[in-house]
């Protein structure tokens, strides 16, 4: 059950992270649970979804691993920006471990490793650097949104994606991620500004030796269909979670 807490949504753009940035990366899993232990008797369902997003930039970087991430840029109500920084990439554990071998990179059987999807507060959108310390390409813009998108609601998604898969190297990689919950994020709330870059052309891929590109994801709409529909169900099951823990407060603290 979600506990009691002074953070307040109503002046705050996502009150339980830090307030400045560059951040270390929390994972999404804990992003979720403790900002659902942030609502409290004074959250309502309008608190939550107060931090609008404004735009989403997709990234891949020009170099080394070709990594891809996204960059959510959102506002809240009362002028507060908020920048987040959404990524996947095997646990480090594992890396480190040596775990990942050739027939994991290389063989469509490639045994599931745990993925470390995290989110990072980012102090501004102009400076925005790769895995490697470079400036990445940018691939994609997606902004103005038909259907208001909550920032609430990019974290659930993110989550609910996280937790559909394990990270193997051939599928669900950093390259399914974004694709997906950008697929999510466009099949829900229908971004009117759509813009893609040259380097969309190679987003997904990744360069062997030789520079030969090797496509390792492409669109799946099945997939982004199920995510899609468990996302509905997810924002219903969180606002009525909002409106539980404001009654739960009123009487535990009154």
């Amino acid at each position: 059950m979600p506990v009691h807490s002074p953070l307040n949504w109503e002046t705050e753009p996502l009150p339980f992270l830090p307030p400045t940035g560059d951040n270390s990366p929390v994972p999404i899993k804990f992003v979720r649970e403790i900002m659902t232990s942030s609502y409290s008797s004074s959250t309502s369902p309008a608190d939550v979804q107060s931090t609008s997003v404004q735009e989403i930039r997709w990234f891949k970087d020009a170099d080394g691993k070709e990594h891809e991430f996204l960059v959510v840029r959102a506002l809240h109500c009362t002028g507060g920006e908020v920048v987040l920084r959404f990524e996947r990439a095997p646990s480090p554990y594992h890396v480190a471990a040596g775990r990942m071998t050739l027939s994991q990179k290389f063989c469509l059987s490639a045994q599931e490793m745990p993925a470390n999807d995290t989110v990072t507060r980012l102090e501004t959108t102009d400076n925005v650097f790769g895995s490697s310390g470079n400036s990445p390409l940018l691939v994609a813009s997606y902004k103005s949104f038909r259907t208001p998108l909550p920032l609430r609601d990019v974290i659930l998604a993110a989550n609910l994606i996280s937790s559909y898969a394990s990270y193997t190297v051939l599928r669900h990689q950093c390259y399914w991620f974004v694709r997906t919950l950008t697929g999510v994020i466009d099949t829900g709330y229908s971004p009117q500004a759509k813009n893609y870059e040259a380097a969309f052309a190679h987003s997904g891929t990744y360069s062997l030796t030789g520079r030969i590109p090797v496509s390792l994801n492409v669109e799946n709409p099945n997939e982004v269909a199920e995510i899609s529909a468990r996302l509905l169900e997810e924002i219903k099951e969180d606002n009525d979670l909002v409106i539980f823990s404001r009654l739960v407060s009123e009487v535990l603290f009154s």
